[in-house]
C-alpha cells in the first residue's frame, strides 16, 4: 500500500505546485483507488469532487490505454 501511495506522490506535488487547485484537491486527484469511493470521500474531506472525478477517469483510461 505505501508503495501504490508513493507513485502517486510525484504527481500530487507537481499538480499542487503548478496549478491553482488546492492539496485536499490534488491528494484525491492523483490517489490511487476507486473511481467512485474517491469522489465520495473527497466531497466528504471538503475537496472539489467535480474535479477529483474527473482526474480520476482520466487516470483510469489512461491505464487501460496503457496496460492493455
Amino acid at each position: 500500500m505505501v508503495v501504490c501511495y508513493s507513485h502517486s506522490l510525484l504527481p500530487l506535488c507537481q499538480l499542487s505546485l503548478t496549478s491553482p487547485l488546492d492539496l485536499v484537491t490534488c491528494l484525491f486527484a492523483t490517489a490511487p483507488g476507486g473511481m467512485t469511493d474517491m469522489t465520495i470521500i473527497s466531497d466528504d474531506m471538503g475537496a472539489n469532487s467535480p474535479i477529483v472525478s474527473v482526474f480520476q477517469v482520466c487516470r483510469m483510461s489512461l491505464a487501460i490505454s496503457t496496460f492493455p
